[in-house]
């Protein structure tokens, strides 16, 4: 997401000032949900990347081990049929 320090000179929003500085601008509702729409998937991809990362930082250090349905059952204390 792009955040910008001041509007370009031809963008048509209205704006709100506020001791001689813009503060707000005024955005259609249907903008302004594509723009969270947009923030939610960027904090979805780097939540899913920083998952990743620390995944193959443990795959890579032989941290993750594997064990079969049943091990896991007998390790959790769940009988097996």
């Amino acid at each position: 997401m792009t955040f910008m320090s001041e509007l370009p000179a031809s963008d048509t929003h209205d704006v709100i000032h506020h001791g001689g500085a813009v503060v707000a601008v005024v955005v259609p509702i249907a903008e302004y949900q594509r723009l969270r729409q947009a923030a939610e998937e960027q904090r979805v991809n780097e939540e899913f990347d920083a998952a990743r990362t620390e995944y193959l930082a443990r795959r890579d250090a032989g941290t993750i081990r594997y064990v079969s349905h049943e091990e896991a059952g007998r390790r959790l204390g769940i009988s097996s049929r």
